[in-house]
């Protein structure tokens, strides 16, 4: 297809074409057409003719637009859906769809029945409609033509914890169910194995807890047990476990044959040139592939401008995904349509004065404290909006100093590391006290000199709540000592506390933060190289010792109703593998300085809410009558 002349960047939302073409096959414009009417609690659940609310408002806008989809056609899909969901929700006591997940599950409905039913018809229909963006768009889209076997590929874009697992489950469903269909009609069909690629052994683990939930028999895969022996079993397999050629703890990724339903949890990743996107590839490549992620677009755009090959390969990439995501709910649509936690970022300009970068990490420990306290005294009120208890994470881009290199100066060389610079500021926020309390009284007053980009006091008006509480003319002395109790589950009448780190050696890459020698871990450190890191910090003036009777991981039960960590400390490891309804406050350094696709999966973390009665939703954007406790947003 010739393409026409034009100045004119094309948007990325211009390149989803295969998003485009759905819509377009309801006679929808954008999807926020049906957010108006169906983002609502009322529109969930099932009617009395045993269809969804949304199928019945859909079933209507379709048939008052005149889309083409026929309305038999329509009615089964959401029939599909409902027995679908019935499956993967009887353990998890009811399953409601958001209308953003309903439409992902519908567009896959449509796009199974006419890839199993006629491909070539289907590719026929879809290269028309390329043809037609091309005269809408002025020749802003240069894709070649679909051909019948490139359509094995389907992608969702959808933002962290807006139950994109839940619609891995649903796919699988949906595809066995349109393979099995076909299969009776044409028996040279054939997938081999159904396998969920996932990028590290804990996200395995999430997967496997996740499918049983969803009442979907599955296994990890250990090359020295072999093939799970049910044909329909689901595989679970670590990224890292596939390579060329097997080894001891790796297997081929020839073993497992091209003709495999292959599911690629953190589809971003391996799309600047990791061997993982080659692999993940090969698995499908005679088979069917789903793919899931909240930062496609940051991931495609990271290197394609330019006339290099890096950038030709990166155009070519945005080509093959812009005709293969499904289903754009990225964070913008996500947070408009009042879904998750609301954000305020906090960016201190660049400065070298030590003196500001304490005060700046007091007032960040000041804002995670007020959200503590409001936790505390609101309780009762809270409880119906469902908030857990708050915890503030710092994440930094590195660990330990490069002491070793040569070329380093000594004043370089002394240059505290992010995950140390934490720590050496906590530990003199303990010691100190005199200087604490002084800090507390000029950040509470709003005359820190720290100035925001738009040139306002950084910390301006944020701690009305703790000035409520406390009183206008609030005891510095007084809220340092709650603190202590509140974050650091010590005695607020210790004389000098001190901050302590523990090496938990029967839990690697953990180590325990408490102050003194009895109090509770107040915090927990998870990372690789812990002794280096201990070492460095012992030879900083931080109290060091080793842990032999804690037997259970601390961040791993960060989660549990009963922990009692308020701060958890690591490194980029963090932007995967976990998530938690409790994160309220992040600290960031050296990390995610521009957008790409760090920095959304490390706030996709922490961004889940669980919201009044469970709708997901911030108190703002509620559509009961429900009055929200006061200073609710803070939280």
């Amino acid at each position: 297809m010739a393409r026409r002349q034009t100045n004119q960047k094309p948007s990325f939302d211009d390149q989803l074409v295969l998003f485009r073409y759905f819509l377009h096959e309801l006679k929808l414009d954008s999807l926020s057409e049906l957010s108006e009417k169906l983002n609502s609690s009322e529109c969930e659940g099932i009617n009395e003719n045993g269809n969804t609310y949304f199928y019945a408002y859909i079933d209507r806008v379709c048939k008052m637009r005149g889309a083409a989809i026929m309305p038999e056609k329509l009615r089964l899909y959401d029939e599909n859906i409902c027995r679908h969901t019935r499956q993967i929700g009887e353990k998890r006591c009811g399953l409601q769809w958001k209308y953003f997940q309903y439409v992902a599950l519908l567009f896959t409905e449509m796009y199974l029945d006419r890839y199993f039913s006629d491909v070539d018809a289907f590719c026929n229909d879809l290269n028309a409609w390329l043809r037609q963006v091309y005269n809408q768009s002025l020749g802003l889209i240069d894709f070649q033509p679909y051909t019948p076997d490139k359509l094995n590929k389907l992608a969702f874009m959808c933002a962290t914890g807006s139950g994109k697992t839940l619609i891995m489950h649903m796919n699988i469903l949906q595809f066995l169910h349109y393979f099995k269909r076909a299969k009776r009609i044409n028996s040279r069909l054939s997938i081999n194995k159904v396998i969920v690629l996932a990028p590290n052994e804990g996200m395995c683990r999430q997967h496997l807890d996740e499918l049983a939930m969803s009442s979907i028999p599955a296994a990890m895969f250990e090359k020295d047990r072999g093939f799970v022996k049910q044909q329909d079993n689901v595989i679970v397999i670590d990224m890292n476990k596939l390579k060329e050629e097997g080894r001891i703890k790796t297997v081929s990724v020839d073993s497992f044959e091209q003709n495999n339903l292959v599911l690629v949890d953190e589809g971003h990743r391996g799309l600047s040139g990791d061997v993982w996107y080659d692999y993940r590839t090969r698995l499908s490549g005679d088979g069917f592939a789903f793919e899931y992620s909240a930062t496609f677009k940051q991931a495609l755009n990271a290197n394609a401008a330019g006339n290099t090959q890096q950038a030709k390969d990166a155009r070519a990439l945005m080509e093959e995904y812009g005709k293969s995501i499904i289903m754009d709910y990225s964070y913008k649509y996500f947070y408009g349509d009042g879904y998750g936690k609301d954000y305020r970022i906090y960016n201190l300009q660049s400065t070298t004065d030590p003196e500001k970068k304490h005060l700046y990490l007091v007032g960040c420990l000041l804002t995670f404290y007020q959200q503590v306290k409001l936790f505390e005294v609101k309780a009762n009120a809270l409880r119906e909006f469902r908030i857990e208890k708050p915890l503030l994470v710092f994440v930094g881009n590195r660990v330990t100093a490069p002491v070793k290199s040569s070329n380093l100066t000594q004043a370089e060389k002394e240059l505290l590391t992010d995950v140390e610079e934490v720590l050496v500021f906590l530990n003199k926020f303990l010691r100190d006290r005199a200087q604490t309390i002084e800090h507390i009284r000029t950040v509470l007053n709003e005359d820190t000199g720290l100035i925001d980009a738009g040139g306002k006091e950084l910390f301006y008006q944020d701690f009305r709540a703790l000035q409520d509480i406390f009183g206008m003319d609030a005891d510095p002395a007084e809220i340092f000592a709650d603190i202590l109790r509140l974050v650091f589950n010590t005695d607020g009448n210790a004389d000098e506390p001190r901050l302590r780190m523990e090496n938990i050696r029967q839990t690697a890459g953990e180590i325990g933060l408490k102050v003194g020698e009895y109090g509770d871990y107040f915090g927990v450190i998870n990372i690789g190289d812990t002794s280096g890191l201990l070492k460095n910090c012992e030879q900083k003036g931080i109290i060091v010792s080793n842990e032999e009777f804690v037997s259970e991981s601390l961040f791993r039960n960060i989660n549990m109703p009963n922990s009692k960590i308020t701060i958890l400390i690591g490194s980029r490891k963090f932007t995967e593998g976990w998530n938690s309804w409790r994160v309220s406050t992040m600290g960031l350094i050296n990390f995610a300085k521009g957008e790409g696709s760090l920095a959304i999966q490390l706030f996709g973390r922490g961004v889940r809410l669980k919201g009044y009665g469970g709708c997901l939703k911030r108190s703002g954007k509620l559509d009961a009558n429900v009055t929200p406790p006061e200073y609710i947003e803070r939280l």
